[in-house]
């Protein structure tokens, strides 16, 4: 049962935020940007005295600022500790940093202690990671190095970490000396930021060359904590979801959902189930795995990847070490049944695409063959949810977001019980159906208005006939508006993402896109006119790099299946018969790609960038109506 937010405690963090802020602009105004002028102009003398002159009044502000900061955990203390040791001598910033802390940190202990102020419950994101890393630490060694612990993660406010040791039973002087030791090398590396940005405003080098040499120390020194960290406190968790590293994932993951729109999703049922459970989502957009990751959160996932997420060796390193499963697209992989089958057994869930590839037109694809198989074997529950929205707002064919709501939806739970008694294809069946979804639909139904004029850019490289006179690669965009170039059709875009009237009665890409699949339906004939297309081609092994090789020559469809003839170090030529080619997935106005044995090949067409949505819709055809 949720707890009733008190308007009381929203109000403390309101208002101590305006304070704060109020605080930071006067600091900036009359103190810090009056010291940025003096050590551009290398006047140490200057800055000295403008110190001098302020006194007690700038030391007062970098301290309240500070201590207002960790109280309500709205910002990153590092920032005023970086301006302090800018404006002041080191050992004098040091010192007010430290006293700062202090400050709060005590503030902090009276507000728990004594007005039994319960901050955990207030910032409840971040308990809820200090609850999970304490759980996952090697060994139980007492409040006060888990707080140290904590200390050197960058993804907890200093504030948090305070809250959190005041709610234990731990002294309050052990506390202090656990939340000084524990900020000093906050302190220390802004330290060392502020002495550089002294530096260069001395010499006049420019401050991007600053930003730039900051990021990557920061980039490094996380590396190094983070490895320290994984190494000697999370040991157990590690190459599972329980690894610290699922936790900087859920970060990401949240940073980005809270960016592409308002994501709506009950949990409530799943969260009824008990024990490991297999969810399957449809995949309209890149970025399904975030949303999920984040709103299903503490459960922690096994999540099923294209294995081509994994040929670099730090990708491979990162993403195993958090338990995440490589898959070969549309192509049998033992590994990724395997490590399902292990995941399962260790108590996680497991997240899967069964489509495979991402929509191009809204609306979902078949499931994969061998899905109803693998839900046979595994014996747990189902869960079959559909992501509604997030096609519009970003699909494969658009670079940029349309910010949007996004509504997640349990269509239908399996329990153990119910798959026993269904075959392979009823669980198939029940899948396609579960998992179907329509954005277009769900957008005029929802009334969704996307404000934008360039709604039609990018359709170019996916509608590559002509409705209206049926030639191809002449279709082009401009603003809303898809048009061909040879007949002067035109179809455009309305707020909804809906055609306006037209002379075809399309009333959305999808009814476009049906009708192209419609077309080469009736008019495809492999055996009189074969297919082909001069390429290049990326042949990349799923093992080892080094036998990466790239090359050109000429792919071809006929009544058979699939080859390609090339050039690559050696001539090179492969076959795949249909029933080995369930799909090509591409992408959009670059390559489609396949693989075939221990190696996956991205083959860019060289004549029309449409080619590559050209090819695909054309083996799904050929798939999904047996036509050779």
């Amino acid at each position: 049962m949720k707890q009733k937010k008190n308007p009381f405690k929203k109000f403390i963090v309101i208002f101590l935020a305006i304070v704060t802020i109020a605080l930071l602009v006067v600091f900036l105004k009359d103190i810090l940007f009056k010291i940025f002028s003096f050590q551009k102009n290398n006047d140490q003398e200057g800055a000295a005295n403008f110190l001098k002159e302020k006194g007690f009044i700038g030391v007062l502000l970098i301290v309240l600022i500070e201590s207002l900061q960790m109280i309500a955990v709205f910002l990153p203390t590092e920032f005023i500790q970086m301006s302090a040791c800018i404006a002041y001598p080191p050992l004098l910033a040091i010192l007010i940093c430290l006293f700062g802390v202090f400050v709060g940190a005590s503030v902090i202990y009276l507000l728990v202690h004594l007005f039994k102020f319960d901050g955990n419950a207030m910032f409840a994101n971040n308990a809820k990671q200090i609850e999970d890393i304490a759980k996952r630490k090697k060994s139980n060694q007492g409040v006060q190095s888990l707080m140290l612990l904590l200390f050197f993660l960058p993804v907890l406010p200093i504030g948090a970490i305070c809250y959190f040791g005041s709610s234990t039973k731990i002294s309050y002087w052990r506390y202090l000396i656990v939340s000084l030791l524990g900020v000093l090398p906050s302190i220390l590396s802004s330290l060392f930021i502020g002495e550089m940005i002294k530096y260069f405003l001395r010499l006049n080098i420019s401050i991007v060359w600053l930003v730039l040499i900051v990021i990557l120390a920061m980039i490094i020194l996380f590396i190094i904590i983070f490895t320290i960290m994984d190494r000697l406190f999370f040991k157990e968790g590690r190459g599972t979801p329980n690894s610290v590293l699922y936790s900087v994932f859920k970060k990401m993951a949240s940073f980005i959902s809270k960016r592409t729109g308002k994501i709506e999703f009950d949990t409530r049922e799943i969260e009824k189930i008990q024990g490991p459970y297999l969810l399957l989502t449809n995949h309209p957009s890149f970025f399904d795995v975030f949303y999920l990751t984040d709103k299903l959160y503490p459960q922690r996932f096994a999540l099923v990847l294209n294995r081509d997420f994994f040929r670099k060796k730090i990708n491979n390193h990162l993403l195993r070490q958090m338990g995440v499963i490589p898959k070969k697209l549309f192509s049998p992989d033992f590994e990724t049944i395997r490590l399902i089958i292990k995941s399962v057994k260790q108590g996680f869930p497991v997240i899967m695409c069964p489509e495979g590839r991402l929509s191009v037109d809204g609306v979902n694809y078949k499931s994969t063959l061998e899905t109803g198989k693998l839900i046979k074997k595994l014996e747990i529950p189902v869960v079959l949810v559909t992501i509604n929205g997030a096609y519009l707002s970003k699909p494969k064919w658009r670079k940029k977001f349309m910010r949007a709501p996004i509504k997640i939806e349990t269509k239908r739970i399996l329990n153990k019980e119910q798959i026993n008694l269904l075959s392979y294809e009823e669980i198939d069946n029940i899948i396609d159906e579960s998992l179907s979804y329509n954005d277009f639909a769900y957008a005029k139904k929802e009334n969704i208005i996307y404000k934008n004029n360039q709604k039609a850019k990018g359709l170019d490289k996916v509608f590559y006939r002509c409705p209206k006179c049926h030639h191809e690669h002449v279709m082009q965009t401009n603003g809303n508006i898809i048009y061909c170039k040879e007949c002067n059709f035109t179809l455009e875009i309305d707020d909804n993402y809906s055609f306006k009237e037209n002379e075809m009665k399309f009333s959305n890409i999808h009814d476009y896109y049906k009708w192209m699949y419609g077309y080469e339906k009736d008019n495809l004939d492999l055996v009189t006119n074969k297919m082909s297309v001069p390429v290049k081609v990326k042949k990349l092994s799923i093992k080892n790099k080094k036998f990466d090789e790239r090359g050109k020559g000429t792919c071809y469809l006929d009544e058979n299946g699939f080859r390609f003839i090339g050039k690559m170090k050696n001539d090179e030529e492969f076959f795949i018969p249909y029933n080995n080619l369930h799909a090509l997935p591409f992408a959009i106005g670059k390559e489609f790609e396949c693989y075939n044995d221990e190696f996956l090949y991205y083959v860019y067409p060289l004549d029309y960038k449409d080619n590559s949505t050209k090819w695909s819709l054309i083996v799904d055809v050929i798939n999904q109506n047996n036509l050779k």
